[in-house]
């Protein structure tokens, strides 16, 4: 009798401390967890709530290099080709982390998907430790319990995110800013005075060496599309220029970037364009070595648009 009762009290205090962690969730703004990743998590939680991949003719993927740096409604207005474009795209999303995403996406309505990269989107193979049937399950609106208990495992791992999420991921001056727009995108609108110095010139040092499994991913990723009926298109995001002579060893593995995706393009009929040759933005359309400003994200998608008006039609 004495080992019931104890039972009876452990399982309310179970019951009550969930309720009250589920609360803190909610109320909290952070994203249902699948993931270490909060971006990409959120990415999850914005097709769940949206569900516009049903109603989009264009995917925009990759990491940063797309999120930020592609605006999708400037894609959209500023192109005869593509019509109702989602961007689907999060921090640090490898060529094969891409791949995985789009296997979990319905795909019968996409005629296009745009990759926009830079050469740290291809510095190592990986994939997104995650339950693939559970997470294609969410984006539909299948209920299940996963992502509630997957998220209260990592609340407890990680309650400063918790406690600091509105002022580490809802501040449009930080480049963590996560509040997309009705299309998907986060384009950094910070305030010069706002803008981190340190950043411009920010070595990734564990990042230039390209991965030759990473790159191939993209012939999976052109197969997926090709079986589909979906065009690929391969986009080189701007750098600065500062940013590359800061360093042979990164100018040489970002002509070597680009040299492959240029040979990769040729020999798999997909398309490549590198917006950064083309371009050549000045510093103040940038936040960073490689990341754009709002004004810079609009220059460069109206040039992605213009592009694809011109190699398609």
């Amino acid at each position: 009798m004495h080992s019931k009762k104890w039972i009876v009290l452990w399982f309310l205090s179970f019951l009550t401390l969930t309720s009250i962690v589920l609360i803190i969730i909610k109320l909290s703004d952070v994203p249902l967890r699948f993931s270490s990743s909060i971006s990409y998590d959120a990415k999850l939680n914005f097709l769940h709530d949206n569900q516009l991949i049903n109603r989009s003719d264009t995917l925009v993927v990759g990491s940063s290099m797309a999120i930020n740096n592609v605006d999708a409604k400037s894609l959209e207005e500023n192109s005869n080709t593509l019509h109702n474009v989602i961007n689907l795209a999060s921090w640090g999303l490898q060529s094969a982390d891409v791949t995985q995403l789009i296997q979990l996406i319905d795909l019968k309505k996409i005629k296009y998907i745009v990759y926009s990269t830079q050469y740290v989107d291809f510095y190592k193979y990986q994939k997104k430790d995650i339950d693939e049937e559970e997470v294609k399950k969410y984006i539909n609106r299948e209920f299940s319990y996963y992502p509630y208990l997957r998220t209260i495992e990592v609340f407890f791992n990680n309650i400063d995110t918790y406690i600091n999420f509105k002022k580490i991921y809802e501040d449009k001056n930080r480049c963590s800013y996560l509040n997309f727009d009705k299309r998907g995108s986060v384009l950094l609108d910070i305030n010069n005075q706002f803008i981190i110095k340190d950043r411009w010139f920010k070595d990734h040092k564990n990042e230039v060496t390209l991965s030759d499994k990473s790159l191939n991913e993209l012939l999976l990723l052109n197969s997926l599309a090709k079986k589909n009926n979906i065009k690929l298109i391969v986009i080189t995001s701007p750098i600065k220029e500062a940013y590359l002579n800061k360093s042979d060893k990164i100018r040489k593995v970002f002509n070597e970037y680009v040299t492959r995706l240029k040979r990769l393009s040729e020999e798999n009929d997909f398309l490549y364009y590198n917006a950064n040759d083309q371009l050549k933005l000045t510093d103040s359309y940038f936040v960073d070595g490689i990341h754009l400003h709002k004004r810079g994200a609009e220059v460069y998608s109206r040039n992605i648009a213009q592009f694809i008006d011109k190699s398609i039609n």
